[in-house]
Formats: C-alpha cells, structure tokens, sequence
C-alpha cells in the first residue's frame, strides 16, 4: 500500500481519485492548495504525489519544483491542457509516459 498525495483545487475531483485509488488499495492524503500540499509532505510523507497544473495560490509546476528541491518523490501530473503544459510537466521532474 502506498501513501499518495492528491493535490487538486476541484474538491470533487480530488475524492474522486481518492475512492480510485483507495479501492486500488492505496492510502490517500488530500490537499487542495500549495499550501496544505507542502504542509502534508512535511507532516504525512508521501510515498508520491499527484499534483493538479492550476492550483489556487500557485501552480502544480511551481509545486512540482519546490518538492523536487528537497526529495525525490515521485510526481504525476494533472492536466487537461495538452502541448505546452504537457511538455511542461517534464520540468520539474514529474515521471513521463
């Protein structure tokens, strides 16, 4: 079982991955902003994070930064943009298809 932060600005959203991923059998940690994301990998220790690319006080790449600069946590990103943003993903860290 995994540990897995879900960070997503769609609440909705957000409990829905985290019924997907816990009928996968993985423990999950919700945050809806930067904020709280940093405070719930400091606090819960993630075993990896999925991060939405629009959050409320940043972005999901600023965030994906900031994780890359003090851990190696595995990274997913969230977007319905495709191009650029897809690209962008790849930046900070995140893990490539």
């Amino acid at each position: 079982m995994a540990r897995i932060l879900v960070v997503d600005d769609d609440r909705d959203l957000g409990e829905l991955l985290r019924f997907a991923l816990g009928r996968a059998g993985h423990d999950t940690i919700l945050a809806y902003d930067m904020t709280h994301a940093l405070a719930a990998v400091h606090d819960e220790d993630p075993d990896a994070a999925i991060l939405d690319v629009n959050l409320p006080d940043g972005s999901g790449f600023e965030l994906a930064h900031r994780l890359r600069a003090d851990s190696l946590l595995p990274i997913i990103m969230l977007t319905t943009r495709g191009g650029d943003d897809r690209n962008r993903t790849r930046d900070p860290g995140a893990e490539d298809d």
